[in-house]
């Protein structure tokens, strides 16, 4: 395996190549589900936070406080 001298000839450039797409998309599909579903979830509390601006429970200056919260 080449622990003493850095000497990693006994894995073939091929097999390496071939996992490594894999892991790369894999990661990549994941961060894209994981910014989808922050994306969304951020949609729907400013949803929520406009209901409560709408039904008179928070005020326009709260809204728009927690709004920006959300957004930064």
């Amino acid at each position: 395996m080449g622990f003493y001298n850095n000497d990693d000839s006994s894995l073939s450039n091929e097999t390496t190549e071939e996992v490594k797409p894999k892991i790369t998309k894999k990661k990549k599909e994941e961060v894209k589900k994981i910014t989808k579903d922050s994306t969304n979830n951020i949609v729907e509390q400013i949803k929520d936070l406009k209901i409560l601006l709408d039904d008179g429970i928070i005020t326009k200056e709260e809204f728009e406080k927690a709004k920006k919260k959300l957004l930064n």
